[in-house]
């Protein structure tokens, strides 16, 4: 036999290892479809996803499957079964029934299963890598957070991988989670890789060693290093307008194409198809949808095209009934993982926001299916609508072919004595209107503007009502950095000349005593704009809205930690969020809108600066108890694990505690709000362990004249378990570094 015949059958040989290591997540995803299938699984009518003891019973048929005894874990604990289940739905090889309650075989469930192993394989492979959607869960550990930077994982993944070259001398490689973008994603991923084939791990540490380094020891595989390759050498161009509006589809479609045309070595391919006939619909068909208006006897079935979007619908909703289009809206589809958020363009900022101008036949709606319409943020007008008929034909517009009760005033309590109409006058300045304004609070309004820790006693008021002037005038992107999102809503509908509703006045009140406007006539029922301030602010008034983020990130991060370096918030926000701003920015922004405008404090300490959610006092006992040696291991939690706290199941047991407080105790709001926050706040500074947050929870509730209920009980059980980590106290891992 010829060296060059010797080498290729050789080749073919490594060829074939590869293309059996591939085929295990191609034969457990054939595992996970049969069953499914076979046993006619029933869906949870609320998420859609598998049930417990399905769950289990699926889990033991895959090579990859997780070490579980009993049946007690939802799907959200079964990595690959929540990334089986995005892909057949998404795909359509799987498809719920008519009731939405099972799944079967969806349209191309042949067409997959026919493919070759490494036609399957690339899909996986290209889900894994470009489509992050499938990572979201509604629960703290699986949110969108981590979908949305999910990219960002991958790619400093891929880069570490790249770097390190595991697969070149043999070695095994240790990965740890705590390596930047990696914290709290890498445990995610590993599960992945393995059942993917592109690593083996050989050991791993466990949360119970060091909750905040976990690592794992791997072994590349023969296929990292070609996946390494491509992803690292494969050039994709995609034009912009392709990318909008986008779910990651058109990415995932073309990585697809290079990387089966690299596994295939010129064979045919054809599972391309699928990102095609994914949103593929029969756009010469009409569909029925019943719109309810929901506490209210108001139904409407409007009849529209298939290829008409959800913005359309929005406007016929709006139609239908008699509202004025003058708020933002958004359309949910789904549920569970697969739930899809459609908003307008200006309202939309996540990547896992998809776009109103999606047309209704991409969203593979079926007879029965229901979701929802959610119109005006404030008020907050909530539709139910459901899908009664998709038939052949089409209408030249959107149409009401039904109607039932009637509709609503959209604005029941607003009368027009109750609106301020808008002037603009030369006659007005804004050193006159700061000058009506008193000395005492003129120097606060001073500090707000100018970022002091107290107002200024030493200068004469009228030296600051000068100093105030030249700001408000000259400075507009500073003066947007305190200025909340209420107050510039309010300055550009001033700006435009609008009519002012008359319950704002508490806003107005704020913008009059930085001299923005001032009240006129007999009965207060005219704003005057001085012209001023509509030639410097009508054209500037979007730089404001990159603050909003910033500061709310910073006041969800102190709510969690009690108390925070200035140093130490200003490094995390600014990488959590990937923002550009200064640190003299930063804590202007933040001694205004929080120590000013939100009830924060800032705290000088031991010649450290601090942001605190307690008055002084209290700040000072928190850092002396930090101090001690016994709690040398406190360390702040991430933001990804407070935001994840914060959007997630804390906050909703959270609000379950603060209406507790307020039906069983009968006080007011901010009271329940007070109270509620308080213990959590302390516990997470690292002053009470968990036995001790218990036990101040039911002195709390005995202080305030309640017995502790089962329900009370409850309620504190599930506080405490989804408190932030820093509560753990002495199991941190070490004091935070910037």
């Amino acid at each position: 036999m010829k060296k060059e015949d010797r080498r290729s059958g050789k080749q073919n040989d490594d060829w074939k290892q590869l293309e059996k290591e591939a085929a295990v997540i191609c034969q457990d995803f054939g595992a996970f479809c049969g069953y499914v299938i076979q046993n006619q699984v029933k869906l949870a009518p609320k998420t859609g996803n598998i049930g417990k003891k399905d769950c289990f019973a699926i889990n033991m048929l895959l090579q990859g499957r997780e070490e579980y005894d009993k049946p007690v874990y939802p799907q959200g604990k079964y990595p690959l079964i929540r990334f089986f289940y995005y892909v057949a739905i998404k795909y359509k090889i799987l498809e719920t029934n008519g009731a939405g309650n099972r799944l079967e075989q969806g349209r191309h469930y042949v067409f997959f299963h026919e493919a070759s192993v490494w036609e399957q394989y690339a899909l996986f492979l290209v889900v894994f890598l470009f489509d992050g959607t499938f990572a979201r869960q509604d629960g703290s550990w699986y949110t969108d957070n981590i979908t949305e930077l999910w990219s960002l994982y991958v790619d400093k993944l891929m880069e570490w991988f790249a770097a390190e070259e595991p697969w070149v001398d043999g070695k095994r490689r240790r990965l740890q989670e705590n390596m930047g973008l990696f914290r709290d994603c890498l445990y995610i991923q590993v599960t992945y890789l393995e059942e993917l084939s592109l690593i083996r791990v050989c050991g791993k540490s466990g949360p119970e060693d060091d909750m905040w380094k976990r690592w794992w020891e791997i072994e590349a595989r023969p296929l990292l290093e070609i996946v390494s390759d491509i992803y690292e050498n494969t050039e994709i161009e995609i034009e912009e307008d392709e990318l909008e509006d986008s779910d990651g589809s058109r990415l995932a479609e073309c990585y697809y194409k290079a990387f089966a045309d690299r596994f295939l070595q010129g064979t045919e391919e054809r599972l391309s198809e699928m990102f095609e006939n994914a949103s593929a619909f029969d756009a010469n068909q009409t569909i029925d949808l019943e719109v309810s208006l929901r506490h209210t006897d108001c139904v409407r079935v409007i009849r529209m095209n298939l290829d008409d979007s959800l913005y359309a619908l929005h406007d016929a909703i709006q139609k239908a009934v008699s509202f004025d289009d003058d708020h933002l809206f958004s359309f949910t589809v789904g549920a569970g993982m697969m739930k899809r958020t459609y908003l307008p363009s200006e309202a939309m900022n996540r990547n896992t926001d998809l776009s109103v101008a999606t047309l209704l036949g991409e969203l593979d709606l079926r007879k029965g299916q229901k979701f929802s319409y959610l119109f005006d943020f404030g008020d907050m007008w909530e539709f139910d609508i459901r899908v009664l008929e998709i038939r052949e034909g089409e209408v030249e517009m959107p149409e009401v072919i039904r109607a039932v009760g009637e509709a609503p005033e959209q604005y029941p309590c607003l009368e027009e004595d109750m609106e301020l109409q808008v002037q603009v006058s030369d006659q007005v300045h804004v050193s006159d209107i700061l000058a009506s304004i008193e000395d005492d609070l003129i120097r606060d309004e001073h500090a707000a503007l100018t970022g002091r820790r107290s107002p200024c006693e030493k200068e004469p008021a009228d030296t600051l009502r000068r100093e105030m002037e030249r700001i408000v005038l000259e400075n507009p992107d500073r003066m947007f950095l305190f200025m909340t999102a209420g107050m510039r809503e309010m300055l550009s509908e001033l700006l435009q000349m609008e009519w002012i509703d008359g319950s704002e006045r508490c806003t107005l009140a704020q913008l009059y005593s930085f001299g923005f406007c001032e009240f006129s006539g007999e009965d207060q029922d005219t704003v005057l704009v001085p012209e001023a301030i509509r030639e410097v602010y009508a054209s500037r008034m979007k730089s404001g809205r990159k603050y909003d983020k910033i500061v709310e990130t910073a006041e969800a991060f102190l709510r969690h930690c009690g108390v925070v370096e200035m140093e130490v918030l200003y490094a995390e926000v600014k990488g959590f969020l990937k923002k550009r701003i200064s640190y003299d920015e930063f804590t202007l922004l933040l001694y205004s809108r929080l120590h000013y405008f939100g009830g924060f404090y800032s705290v000088l300490f031991q010649e450290t600066e601090y942001m605190s959610s307690y008055d002084p006092e209290m700040t000072q006992r928190i850092l002396e108890e930090r101090g001690k040696p016994e709690n040398a291991a406190f360390a702040y939690p991430g933001l990804e694990q407070v935001c994840d706290k914060e959007l997630g199941g804390f906050q909703r047991v959270m609000r379950d505690w603060k209406e507790y407080i307020h039906f069983n105790l009968s006080v007011d709001w901010q009271t329940a709000e007070r109270l509620a926050r308080q213990i959590p706040a302390l516990a997470a500074s690292g002053l009470l362990k968990k036995e001790e947050v218990l036990a101040a929870y039911r002195e709390l509730l005995q202080g305030m004249g309640s017995r502790v209920t089962k329900k009370a009980e409850g309620l504190i059980g599930e506080l405490c378990s989804s408190m932030p980590l820093a509560v753990r106290r002495g199991n941190t891992g070490g004091k935070y570094t910037a």
